[in-house]
């Protein structure tokens, strides 16, 4: 649903409550989907990505049995089962706190408010751990490639390297901007509900965002650098050992 459809709709059903009985509860059968709809979408992609997460660490651990008697082989796949499970970890925290603020139990204009503080301030976290999925399934893919293609791991040009690692970083990118997209829509969504009932559930938001903002950059700094510095590794030390 566009933007100007959305509002449009929200702008109908306002209109509606000046027919006694019938206005207040269509309103709230609206929102109510509404914020359901969010919460299973968001919810649901926190979800997969976990579960591509579980996926990735299977395919390390093939790596580990494979190439047992390969120790270069077997630290790459240890730097990347810390990085992954660091990543995992941060993630399945995000879900917790979303589980919290999304119970079905609280009112659906709480609830709201709820989850447009929780994806202003959790956005970048949300947005750096999804995307690392596809750096942490491209090394240990690539490693169970050449083993099962050529029975050991083959020696790479650095041309060929510099392909599979840009190849890597348009994937992460691709997925970075596909889950900012995604959230930014919400949060435009979430606006506009909330801007409409002319109510201080917005103005509340904005004051909670701001009062953590501080707290929140410096969590994004240290997340940020710990993806950079753990990516950068992991691709260093496989480039060791193909090289």
């Amino acid at each position: 649903m566009k933007d100007q459809d959305m509002r449009m709709l929200w702008n109908i059903l306002h209109e509606q409550t000046e027919v006694p009985g019938s206005g207040r509860i269509s309103v709230d059968r609206f929102m109510g989907s509404h914020s359901e709809s969010i919460q299973n979408r968001i919810r649901g992609m926190l979800q997969k990505d976990l579960i591509f997460k579980m996926l990735s660490g299977l395919a390390f651990l093939l790596n580990f049995i494979v190439y047992r008697d390969t120790p270069n082989v077997l630290y790459v796949c240890m730097a990347g089962v810390v990085l992954l499970a660091t990543m995992a970890w941060i993630q399945l925290k995000i879900l917790q706190q979303f589980n919290r603020i999304s119970d079905p139990g609280l009112p659906t204009k709480d609830s709201l408010s709820g989850i447009m503080v929780f994806l202003k301030r959790k956005a970048y976290l949300c947005e750096m751990t999804l995307a690392s999925s596809g750096a942490l399934i491209f090394v240990p893919g690539l490693l169970l490639y050449f083993f099962f293609t050529y029975g050991y791991v083959r020696e790479m040009s650095g041309f060929g390297f510099m392909v599979y690692t840009i190849l890597c970083l348009i994937g992460t990118v691709t997925s970075y901007m596909r889950v900012k997209s995604q959230i930014r829509f919400h949060i435009r969504h979430i606006t506009a509900c909330l801007s409409d009932l002319n109510e201080d559930s917005l103005e509340f938001a904005v004051r909670t965002i701001e009062k953590q903002r501080k707290q929140d950059e410096t969590v994004k700094l240290v997340v940020g650098l710990l993806l950079v510095f753990g990516f950068v590794l992991l691709i260093g030390v496989l480039k060791s050992i193909v090289s």
